[in-house]
């Protein structure tokens, strides 16, 4: 992961227990989303992966 990836918004994707849906959340930072997978994790949620958001570029 580059060092630019590694600041802004990540989001986790994962698959909920109880729905079998796949989800994604959204955090502040790739600590914290790294942070919270573990936490997901831990409570039964399959993670499939840590992804930084991008948004679409304006018009010029």
């Amino acid at each position: 992961m580059t060092k630019e990836a590694a600041f802004g918004k990540h989001m986790v994707w994962t698959i909920d227990p109880r729905t079998k849906s796949e989800i994604g959340i959204g955090y502040s930072s790739l600590v914290e989303a790294q942070a919270e997978a573990v936490k997901l994790e831990q409570v039964g949620y399959t993670i499939l992966r840590i992804s930084p958001t991008t948004l679409p570029k304006p018009n010029s």
